[in-house]
């Protein structure tokens, strides 16, 4: 099963309304943690951390997506650090 961590972190509040928000995903493999990317979103559109987070797997590891917000494989445990 292949292991990955997020976190999220707010930014202030904008003029529309959205917040900034950088969501960082890490791989842990082997008992390391290997950071895979970062993306910043307005929360004014998005879909969500954990789909962003799931985004930014399928982008780095070549796992395939169903939706916006699936990833196809059930071989991943995606945890968020808070």
């Amino acid at each position: 099963m292949k292991q990955f961590i997020y976190t999220v972190t707010y930014g202030k509040t904008g003029r529309n309304g959205g917040r900034p928000v950088e969501v960082t995903v890490w791989r842990i493999q082997n008992n390391q943690a290997k950071r895979l990317g970062t993306q910043e979103h307005n929360t004014a559109s998005w879909y969500g951390d954990l789909a962003v987070a799931k985004q930014i797997i399928s982008e780095h590891t070549g796992l395939p997506m169903k939706n916006s917000y699936d990833l196809v494989s059930n071989d991943c445990n995606i945890e968020q650090l808070r």
